[in-house]
């Protein structure tokens, strides 16, 4: 009972660290790990509820003590996602100076930006933003930024969306993401 109980401690910490950097600043590396460990600890789960008949004469209510552990990892998994989220909110709103010093740089053309949704190449003191940026400035000179900053399985991605005129609802590409947050009067939080 002891060694169970010491994996699903060890399993339940390794998932939820993996939930929150997966939260915080997805990769698909952190992703697979989560994937593989939430198979590992709901079979953790399954085995500890199994074993309670055979352990009870021996341990008594002590039984249900590796199934309990099982089901608080589990249950953590919420809260631990969410205070990931809120770390990638606060790295966002600590860089925003970064982004708008970024979107200045397009406005005044030392970025080109074409008139099509396109690959842009950040400064190299930028280049840590995002794993890729796209930019567009339509016929009526609305610009709109895609900041890419984390991508998982299969094809998630998910980054930072910037648009000069504030609103999507004319974008002709607003259909490429269908979650996206507003988060202040140019800026939205995306992913599909």
């Amino acid at each position: 009972m002891k060694k169970a109980l010491i994996i699903t401690i060890f399993v339940g910490f390794v998932l939820n660290a993996a939930a929150f950097l997966f939260a915080a600043k997805p990769t698909i590396h952190w992703q697979f790990l989560f994937m593989f460990l939430i198979v590992v600890l709901i079979g953790a789960i399954v085995v500890d509820l199994i074993l309670i008949p055979s352990l009870w004469n021996r341990h008594k209510i002590r039984a249900f003590i590796p199934f309990c552990v099982s089901l608080i990892c589990l249950s953590s998994l919420m809260p631990t996602i969410v205070v990931g989220h809120a770390l990638r909110n606060y790295l966002f709103k600590s860089r925003l100076d970064r982004y708008e010093a970024v979107i200045q740089m397009m406005m005044n053309g030392s970025i080109d930006v074409e008139k099509k949704l396109n690959k842009v190449e950040l400064p190299p003191e930028y280049s840590n933003l995002a794993k890729a940026t796209l930019a567009e400035k339509d016929g009526n000179g609305v610009l709109t930024v895609e900041f890419i900053i984390g991508y998982g399985f299969p094809l998630k991605h998910s980054g930072y969306l910037y648009r000069s005129e504030g609103t999507l609802d004319d974008w002709q590409h607003v259909d490429r993401w269908p979650v996206g947050i507003r988060m202040d009067d140019h800026w939205y939080k995306i992913s599909d």
